[in-house]
């Protein structure tokens, strides 16, 4: 610790990944047995992704100001990527070599008074393809396409009262390659500012009523792009989108198992601890099902029955059919 509000840290981490099954038996399309065959044998070929990962760091506050900072590295090793070919659009996974993925992170966080409170979040980095070799090129040292070296987001919230949260937040994508030898036949996706804007609002007893308003600028944006057939594309964002609806109650039925019973189990113990803290979920009553318009019920089920617990509190609920 540097100091009683803030701490220094370090790590490093070794891990590995293997291919998934959709990229060991998915379908290929091929024009031949023999090539099908070739490519069933080429998946089978694949080997699993290790990755090794150094950080630092600082957490903490200085201040009114909550602070974490990062610095990483990352490489790994037989990456497993996606192999676009430009002309036919067929993609295959192949183990890249190594790819190393470099940056900083930084959180910040700054109340203004009891209503007020701005947050922050930024990053800079490059992904690069450290060595890869395909049939056709190799892309050694190149940036990895789609994967922006700038990423930003920035909230300011307004909690008037509790439950209650006015916020405005602006979203930043920086540029990327829209493939992967970076060649200037096609433009670089030059990136986007985005302004969202959201609030809730507690109105009687557990109804909050909620809106939404993304993109609050109309901006023309992409959600992604990338290089298909030879021709640059670009999948659109949406326009100006508003949302609203209302939030309702959330219950739990009342823990009916003997308290030694809970307490023999360490993850049962911590459970009921989090349900019954001062900001938990409240116990369901009848006045909640006859408050509510619908009714959704979750249980989990032994030999295809619904939990005891639930079963209990529904044969209370007799006087409520009864009165329709």
């Amino acid at each position: 610790a540097i100091s009683p509000a803030m701490s220094a840290w370090a790590s490093w981490n070794h891990g590995f990944r293997v291919p998934s099954e959709s990229q060991l038996f998915r379908p290929s399309v091929a024009t031949s047995a023999a090539e099908a065959q070739q490519r069933a044998d080429a998946a089978l070929l694949l080997r699993p992704i290790r990755a090794e990962q150094a950080e630092i760091g600082l957490r903490g506050r200085a201040g009114i100001l909550d602070v974490d900072l990062v610095a990483f590295d990352l490489l790994k090793r037989d990456d497993l990527v996606s192999q676009r070919d430009p002309t036919t659009n067929l993609s295959v996974p192949v183990n890249a070599g190594r790819t190393r993925h470099r940056g900083v992170e930084l959180g910040l966080g700054l109340r203004f008074g009891p209503t007020l409170r701005l947050d922050a979040a930024l990053s800079r980095a490059t992904h690069r393809y450290e060595q890869w070799q395909t049939a056709t090129a190799d892309l050694s040292g190149r940036e990895i396409e789609a994967a922006p070296r700038t990423l930003g987001n920035l909230r300011l919230g307004w909690t008037p009262r509790p439950g209650a949260l006015a916020q405005l937040e602006w979203v930043h994508l920086g540029g990327y390659w829209l493939e992967a030898s970076n060649a200037s036949t096609w433009p670089r996706y030059p990136g986007h500012n985005l302004l969202n804007a959201r609030v809730t609002w507690p109105v009687a007893g557990s109804v909050s009523l909620f809106a939404r308003v993304l993109n609050l600028a109309d901006r023309r944006y992409a959600d992604s792009a990338s290089v298909s057939s030879n021709t640059a594309v670009y999948s659109p964002g949406l326009p100006r989108s508003i949302y609203a609806g209302a939030e309702v109650r959330w219950r739990r039925v009342v823990e009916t198992a003997p308290d030694e019973a809970v307490a023999a189990n360490a993850a049962w113990t911590a459970h009921r601890a989090s349900l019954e803290a001062p900001d938990g979920i409240p116990v369901a009553t009848l006045d909640d099902l006859a408050w509510a318009d619908g009714i959704a019920l979750g249980s989990p089920t032994r030999f295809g029955l619904p939990a005891a617990q639930l079963k209990q509190f529904l044969d209370q609920t007799g006087g409520l059919w009864a009165a329709g």
